[in-house]
């Protein structure tokens, strides 16, 4: 696979991210990777994203292409699906030559070396942790591990998990805060010490401590959107989001501020109050299946019953979407496939649209079943998606 000192193929890293690389094949990656401390850069950012990036890259196509079609032929049947979208989605074949940097796709062969766009991927797991020293790590640095175990936690590909600490007797645990950044295009599962369960959305930011056995109060602060599994204690809990607090014992809700009209709380089961945060008197207690409003502008809360699965789907890998307008749910997009959208007529953004899907289906494939069932056309190009109304000669 390795034709020279300044090729490989790109197989040969999807094969490692999806961990079906040989050993032999492992070996080849890592040595080529050694050549060049860039090299190394790349493909760690690579296995860090899950995912190649858009960087400089050529290849010999044709005699790649017939390598990887042999390959995807005697993969498990889940494995080829994984290639085949994994290549439609992205690169076809990664090499670094010398300075100078191309991209390929299979369905362009008539030349050896041709240029293609980038087309937007689902989001993945991925996040930043700062520590309360303010040094940040990106959750797949190994340097992370020693830092993260001093206050009782570890890293897994399934999330960060902390613990409590035992005390000595007659010491006083340190309780520091860490805050955990998930950009667009990620989300993240923290589980905290008291044993309360946390999923981030992507684009999403949450201050928590690492410990809380001498707090009056279990204090998190979060900016976006986020689902709590809040574990019963006497101490309450408290999630403070853009000017809004709810107060719980032990239940399950999501909270969402990326509206910058109205920060939205979600309840699922239990109980919660809500109120703004400088005015705690004004207090109002959420039922299951209801969701409160907090007016950013004037401080006001208001209620409405709601179907929590439209609210909570994302947590379980759905978009869920009813009748909910055109430009909600680009915003939605926005984040978790990393695009900008630009629509193009006010008219369509209250355009109403139901459906539950997949958050890893293609955003293509996305936006073919919301084509084929309103009156708007799109481009996708590279990250940047246009919006249009249709016109008379588009319709079928």
């Amino acid at each position: 696979m390795l034709k020279n000192d300044h090729s490989v193929d790109y197989q040969l890293i999807w094969k490692k991210i999806e961990g079906i690389i040989s050993e032999e094949e492992e070996i080849k990656l890592q040595q080529w990777a050694d050549q060049h401390p860039d090299r190394q850069e790349y493909l760690d950012r690579c296995l860090r994203t899950q995912s190649v990036p858009d960087d400089p890259i050529v290849v010999d196509a044709e005699k790649s292409w017939q390598a990887l079609q042999a390959d995807i032929a005697q993969a498990p049947p889940k494995k080829r699906i994984a290639y085949r979208t994994s290549i439609a989605a992205s690169l076809l074949l990664l090499i670094v030559g010398f300075g100078g940097y191309w991209v390929i796709n299979r369905w362009l062969l008539d030349e050896k070396k041709v240029v293609v766009t980038t087309t937007p991927v689902p989001g993945n797991t991925k996040a930043v942790l700062v520590t309360e020293e303010g040094e940040s790590f990106e959750l797949t640095d190994t340097r992370l591990l020693d830092k993260i175990a001093s206050v009782g936690a570890r890293a897994q590909s399934s999330g960060l998990y902390y613990s409590p600490t035992p005390d000595a007797p007659g010491s006083v645990p340190k309780v520091a805060y860490h805050t955990l950044i998930v950009p667009r295009g990620g989300e993240y599962f923290v589980s905290l010490a008291d044993g309360s369960k946390v999923w981030l959305n992507a684009e999403s930011t949450l201050r928590y401590p690492t410990s809380f056995q001498t707090l009056e109060t279990r204090q998190l602060y979060l900016e976006g959107e986020a689902y709590f599994e809040v574990s019963k204690s006497e101490v309450p809990f408290v999630v403070t989001s853009a000017g809004q607090s709810v107060k719980v014992l032990g239940t399950a809700f999501n909270i969402s501020s990326h509206n910058k009209g109205a920060v939205s709380t979600t309840l699922v089961h239990g109980s919660v109050e809500v109120f703004p945060t400088d005015d705690p008197k004004q207090s109002q207690l959420l039922a299951p299946s209801h969701q409160s409003l907090f007016d950013r502008t004037d401080g006001t809360i208001t209620q409405q019953a709601v179907d929590v699965d439209e609210f909570v789907a994302w947590k379980d890998g759905f978009f869920q979407f009813n009748n909910t307008p055109l430009d909600e749910i680009m915003n939605v997009l926005t984040r978790w496939y990393d695009v900008e959208v630009h629509i193009s007529d006010e008219a369509i953004k209250q355009i109403p649209f139901t459906a539950k899907i997949k958050r890893q289906d293609d955003l293509k494939d996305i936006l073919e079943l919301i084509r084929e069932t309103s009156e708007i056309s799109y481009q996708l190009t590279d990250n940047q998606l246009w919006i249009k109304p249709r016109n008379n000669e588009q319709k079928k």
